[in-house]
């Protein structure tokens, strides 16, 4: 992280990348920033990774790419880590990346769903709350305890008349 983007930053970032994944990856999409330009950026990058510009004079063709990590802040919210010791550091790391996660697949678009994320396919899907807390009333005053036939004669379900 650099608080502007410069070449140097971008190799800094590169290089982690690379050791997050464990490898180089096979390519790496620009913008048309002057910084992508730089003789030594681009020497360390094309020695494992292709460098692929954003259509010429047109960098905002990769603004889909980094409007995601907008959506995802949204969904995700605020990071925040307790560092007041570092059990809590790595309690509260271990619970951020449990939440991101959840947050992430929870509040995305998906395909299978036209669009719609996980969580809003489910409210759609569950009753009203309304409803359900009728039928917990319900069950609770008994009614669902209404003696029903066991004869062969009689429909089952239908209630018992000679009781």
């Amino acid at each position: 992280m650099t608080a502007t983007e410069t070449a140097a930053g971008v190799g800094e970032s590169f290089d982690m990348s690379c050791e997050f994944l464990g490898r180089p990856p096979q390519a790496l999409v620009y913008d048309n920033n002057p910084i992508h330009d730089d003789r030594r950026l681009r020497e360390h990058i094309e020695k494992t990774t292709r460098m692929i510009s954003a259509t010429p004079k047109r960098g905002e063709n990769k603004a889909v790419m980094e409007g995601e990590f907008g959506k995802s802040e949204q969904a995700v919210g605020p990071i925040l880590l307790d560092d007041s010791s570092a059990e809590a550091l790595k309690k509260s790391a271990i619970h951020e990346i449990i939440r991101a996660y959840t947050a992430a697949i929870n509040h995305t678009g998906r395909l299978e769903f036209n669009g719609k994320s996980r969580q809003s396919v489910m409210r759609e899907t569950c009753p009203d709350p309304d409803k359900d807390r009728q039928f917990i009333e319900q069950a609770a005053r008994g009614s669902h305890r209404e003696t029903r036939c066991r004869r062969p004669a009689d429909p089952v379900g239908k209630p018992c008349s000679s009781q």
